[in-house]
């Protein structure tokens, strides 16, 4: 569906507003104003196990300002092309794995994660965002992505670690953390005052499975803060490892005057502590 203001100028609702659930759904907004009082809900149908169809919001030409949460699960999105994101609480999900053991051999069937993206100009304002890691072994975590000259503004970025679940191990550790939370920088966007927690994961998992921003291109950490906390797995295997928040910089990206603060992991023999990495012509 695309609102077209050729007839109404404002869209007003009072309540909630769902987009997608019980079928996919797609709402761009390319020029006038909506106003959501309630919740705004996003998210895309399940065809078949492990197969989703996409349910997105997207503004682009138009604005749209929500009183209440917004939350965003099993391959819903919302992008921002030209409007900035409300000042309000974000819950981008994770995706999960589960194990099914017949017909055999057993297999793992993979749900999608939420997705959040902004383009252009446009900022994160002052916004939170709880950015969920997956649980179980290869679950996506959910992601937010700046692209363009976007920026986070002074939000509050919360990545959480993947969750333990379950996995194709016959010998342990069986119980397997997905990937976690995510918030990605492209292109020239730049972080500005924004502050960032990159969760350590409380199970064994790949490298991923640790909460994590990510610069790449040409884009900037400028002033913002960043608190990468170490895994706080209670006995640590030695089989997987248990990896601890991180923020990572590729290509051309930069740190700016950024503050970093990498902690020790805190469990009982874990070894992963928060990290900040430096790759390709990336400069602190």
């Amino acid at each position: 569906m695309t609102f077209n203001p050729d007839a109404i100028t404002a869209w007003n609702v009072g309540q909630n507003l769902r987009v997608g659930g019980p079928r996919p759904a797609k709402l761009v907004i390319d020029n006038g104003a909506w106003s959501v009082g309630g919740n705004l809900n996003i998210q895309g149908k399940q065809i078949t196990p492990g197969n989703y169809s996409e349910s997105e919001v997207v503004v682009d030409g138009g604005t749209l300002d929500i009183t209440s949460a917004v939350n965003i699960a099993g391959a819903g999105a919302l992008t921002y092309k030209s409007h900035h994101a409300s000042n309000t609480t974000y819950t981008i999900s994770g995706g999960s794995s589960t194990k099914f053991t017949f017909p055999p051999p057993p297999y793992l069937v993979t749900a999608s994660a939420g997705r959040m993206t902004f383009e252009n100009i446009v900022h994160a304002n002052s916004a939170t965002f709880n950015v969920g890691g997956g649980t179980g072994d290869g679950a996506p975590g959910g992601t937010v992505t700046f692209k363009g000259n976007s920026s986070a503004r002074d939000a509050e970025f919360w990545n959480q670690s993947g969750i333990g679940g379950d996995s194709l191990r016959i010998s342990n550790p069986v119980v397997v953390a997905g990937t976690g939370g995510r918030v990605i920088f492209q292109d020239n966007s730049y972080a500005y005052a924004a502050h960032f927690r990159n969760d350590g994961v409380a199970a064994h998992g790949a490298s991923d499975s640790g909460g994590s921003t990510y610069f790449r291109n040409n884009s900037d950490a400028f002033g913002a803060v960043f608190d990468n906390y170490g895994s706080t797995l209670q006995s640590y295997s030695g089989a997987i490892p248990a990896p601890g928040g991180r923020t990572a910089f590729f290509d051309s990206a930069r740190a700016g005057s950024a503050r970093f603060n990498n902690y020790p992991g805190q469990g009982m023999g874990s070894l992963g502590a928060g990290v900040t990495v430096f790759s390709g012509n990336s400069t602190a």
